[in-house]
């Protein structure tokens, strides 16, 4: 029996994604000094590692700054403290049976512009791995993550980058507050653009080498990757990418109005005058944005908007022009919509709440199409599998498909069914997470996902050494599983059964998506 879970619970899936208790510094723990520009930081060491958290990589957007782009970090006097997490970016509560600070791993706060570093013991360049949180850009942190400590010890400078979500970082306020705060509905990336500008500049400091940076994340993660491999603004920053569980959902500008004026209208109902948004509590905005997300008609309605100096084209028509030349790994779970979709949803209509991409009619006339290629699947079960194609898999093929004419482009999916917890024989949104992190002991992963049994410990091992050697430059193959060939618009790699093994997609199913603008 699968539990079912709300779309807005699990908005926590990449939140949860790496999600670990809250971990502060040990007082006991010898510790590290690194001189940047800025000043002096005060890091720990950890079994040998160089650990720094809560750097500041821009101003923090508070007071005036609300609403406005990133602007370069202050100097300091003196050694800044660099041994706990900064604040989580202001967001709704997704478990309320968990404190924000526990599931967080710090308190929350508009003034999250940080990032954390974990470096290698020996002396490097070493190739650079950074993180971008998922959590539908309404949730999560920088330091909700197991630990980069893992990538650090096979010679990886991890870092993980928080940023502004929600209407702090995707909505459109040109209109309503003048030219100055036009794009303010591209704060979310610039942050992200900001952060990877500041590693750029410092990253070698740390043993970091600027010149093969991966940026990988999954879900919205995912999606803000997708949208910064076609942006011109962040053009250079990296050599790679990783996209685990995204694709591209956006809006337009005029989609992206709409949804100011529904963000309004929240405050109005709050007894908020939505004229002094500038001046309102930040908790004032979090209750009217977590009222918008129950309101909002479609699912994921702080997007990437197109219209913007940004993403000025939609990020997958960029892609195929040739905007990225960067090396790309890039794939899907199986059931990513089980996350989302109960089991009595199988017998209801679709609605556009279950819809990221497309409108209802269109998407009747292509589970007719599923219904007649997979009559072995209960409806319920096709409905799974249509939902992941059309905000997971279908985009996910495109970019895959638009990139490799400009790079090389390896694509998976994670097929290994959870034998534990709610989604128990389903491949959930985020399953993949104990695999990529290589952490099988996480709480919060295992009470999202369910305990992983150590029989799928070589699974693991494989998918993690994978993702390391792309991360290093080479082709994402391993000592135990198969060659994961290039991909040709066909072949991929399948994680399932606790093996790797070369897969052929279906093109059948890949047909009925042809020619559906997304």
């Amino acid at each position: 029996m699968v539990h079912d879970y709300s779309r807005r619970r699990f908005i926590a899936g990449l939140g949860v994604l790496g999600a670990g208790a809250f971990s502060g510094c040990l007082n006991n723990e010898p510790t590290v000094l690194a001189k940047l520009d800025q000043g002096v930081l005060h890091g720990t060491i950890r079994n040998g590692l160089h650990i720094y958290k809560g750097v500041p990589y821009a101003k923090p957007p508070v007071g005036a700054k609300r609403f406005l782009p990133p602007e370069q970090a202050s100097p300091w006097q003196g050694v800044r403290d660099a041994r706990n997490y900064a604040p989580a970016p202001v967001q709704p509560s997704v478990l309320s049976f968990i404190p924000d600070r526990l599931f967080l791993g710090a308190p929350t706060s508009e003034d999250c512009l940080y990032l954390n570093i974990w470096q290698p013991k020996t002396n490097g360049p070493h190739p650079v791995v950074v993180w971008i949180h998922g959590g539908g850009n309404i949730a999560g942190a920088a330091s909700q993550i197991v630990d980069g400590s893992l990538f650090a010890e096979n010679g990886i400078v991890c870092a993980t980058v928080g940023y502004r979500l929600g209407a702090f970082g995707f909505l459109e306020l040109g209109n309503a507050l003048g030219d100055s705060y036009r794009e303010s509905s591209a704060n979310g990336l610039k942050d992200q653009i900001a952060a990877l500008k500041w590693i750029q500049h410092n990253i070698a400091i740390f043993s970091g080498d600027p010149d093969r940076v991966t940026v990988f994340g999954a879900s919205a993660g995912g999606k803000n990757i997708v949208s910064l491999l076609a942006a011109p603004q962040a053009k250079g920053l990296f050599a790679s990418a990783i996209v685990q569980s995204g694709g591209q959902t956006i809006h337009d500008m005029e989609s992206a109005e709409a949804l100011t004026r529904q963000f309004s209208q929240c405050l109005k109902d709050l007894g908020a005058d939505p004229a002094k948004i500038l001046s309102l509590p930040a908790g004032t905005l979090n209750k009217a944005q977590t009222r918008l997300l129950n309101q909002y008609p479609r699912p994921f309605p702080f997007r990437t908007v197109v219209g913007t100096s940004v993403t000025p084209i939609e990020p997958l028509a960029g892609l195929a022009a040739g905007a990225s030349t960067c090396r790309l790994l890039i794939g899907t779970s199986r059931d990513e919509a089980i996350t989302f979709i109960g089991e009595e949803a199988g017998a209801a209509p679709i609605s556009a709440k279950h819809l990221s991409n497309i409108n209802v009619d269109t998407a009747n006339t292509i589970l007719k199409g599923y219904a007649t290629l997979f009559p072995e699947l209960s409806l319920y079960e096709r409905k799974i599998r249509f939902l992941t194609a059309e905000e997971y898999f279908i985009p996910s093929l495109r970019i895959a498909n638009a990139l490799r004419k400009h790079s090389d482009v390896w694509m998976y999916q994670f097929a290994q069914e959870a034998t534990a917890g709610p989604s128990e024989g389903w491949v959930a949104h985020g399953s993949d997470a104990p695999y990529i992190w290589n952490d099988f002991d996480n709480f919060l992963l295992n009470l999202t996902y369910g305990k992983v049994p150590e029989s799928a410990r070589g699974l693991a091992d494989d998918i993690f050494s994978r993702w390391c050697a792309f991360i290093k430059g080479g082709a994402p193959n391993s000592n135990d599983g198969v060659e994961w060939p290039k991909f040709d618009g066909g072949k991929i790699l399948k994680f399932e059964n606790n093996r790797s093994t070369v897969f052929k997609l279906n093109s059948r199913e890949i047909a009925l998506w042809e020619n559906i603008s997304l």
